[in-house]
């Protein structure tokens, strides 16, 4: 029996264009002898299939599976927890200039679990004593605390009034970047030492970031004092780490007591 084509069944469903057929081949004609060979297939040419092992399908697989899973669930937001607070002064390898920043130790698993949400860098928290229903943020230090306990500053523990031992809210957030910041000073002392507004630029440098209403710390030398935090811009919880922020300070005690 005969094809469309004029070859025999065998050699046409074999290979369609007969090219490799010796004894058909020459009936094809020049349109036939113009048309692309099919490559062949050798073990010295493995597919695809043979070149994947079963441990990279599997790895595959579970990939597909865990990226499957995000899309159904989402990725968490936020990382919330509560911890129990004690002064930075506890802390393995305690060195005083751990109190002129705004940033805390928190436990590993905080650090793994921060790992898996929907963060950026700086990493920067709202901190609230949820007795009191107030709260400021700060940025993180190290990750070195034990399990459910938290280190903080000394002052960052007074301007939320918590005590050691006590339980504080800790949420991560994504600041913007700020621009501007008004401060105002507690007591006319800070404008009778040297260079105020050095010093002033200097230990914001030191912060991560700023909340309107919440209350800074800025030391100079053995003194400290303490600063009401009026106005942030473009928001009410800045970002300052490496952010082009316009302070303006008042001499003006917003507290004289």
């Amino acid at each position: 029996k005969k094809c469309c084509n004029g070859l025999c069944k065998p050699c046409c469903h074999k290979t369609p264009n007969a090219l490799e057929c010796p004894k058909h081949r020459a009936s094809l004609g020049a349109s036939s002898s113009s048309a692309p060979q099919r490559p062949r297939t050798s073990s010295s040419m493995p597919t695809l299939r043979r070149r994947i092992s079963p441990l990279m399908m599997s790895q595959i697989r579970m990939q597909m599976e865990m990226a499957a899973r995000q899309r159904v669930n989402g990725v968490p937001e936020t990382f919330r927890h509560q911890f129990r607070v004690f002064s930075i002064a506890h802390a393995n390898g305690y060195r005083t200039d751990m109190e002129e920043g705004d940033k805390i130790i928190l436990p590993q698993s905080a650090m793994v679990e921060l790992g898996q949400c929907n963060v950026t860098w700086p990493m920067t928290f709202k901190l609230m004593n949820p007795q009191f229903d107030c709260f400021t943020h700060c940025g993180v230090m190290e990750f070195t605390a034990p399990e459910h306990v938290a280190y903080l500053p000394r002052w960052l523990m007074a301007s939320l009034d918590l005590r050691d031992n006590e339980i504080a809210d800790l949420t991560s957030v994504n600041l913007v970047k700020g621009n501007y910041v008004k401060l105002q000073a507690y007591s006319t002392r800070f404008v009778t030492v040297e260079d105020p507004k050095a010093i002033l630029q200097a230990s914001l440098q030191r912060l991560t970031c700023l909340t309107t209403g919440a209350t800074i710390r800025v030391k100079h030398g053995s003194e400290c004092f303490r600063f009401e935090v009026v106005e942030t811009k473009p928001q009410r919880a800045i970002n300052v780490v490496d952010a082009d922020v316009r302070s303006q300070p008042s001499p003006f005690p917003s507290n004289t007591n």
